[in-house]
């Protein structure tokens, strides 16, 4: 596996950063949400399953206890 670039090398205070597979992870920042995060990434807040679903074992059984500093995969 391809080591994963470092988030500061894509500059603009972005958070997130392509992975091996094609998708992003998106590192988590205070006081965002995984609507915000859906928003973010999809434009359309109500997709913030598709990104639990991926993560669920990494958020575990709450999506709501997601963590600052915690990577999640985008698809």
């Amino acid at each position: 596996m391809e080591p994963v670039p470092s988030p500061e090398l894509y500059g603009g205070g972005m958070q997130s950063y392509p992975t091996s597979g094609g998708g992003r992870v998106h590192t988590v920042a205070a006081k965002e949400g995984l609507y915000s995060i859906a928003r973010q990434y999809y434009g359309d807040q109500s997709k913030w399953r598709t990104i639990y679903e991926a993560n669920r074992a990494e958020i575990g059984d709450n999506p709501n206890k997601i963590r600052v500093g915690q990577r999640l995969t985008i698809p």
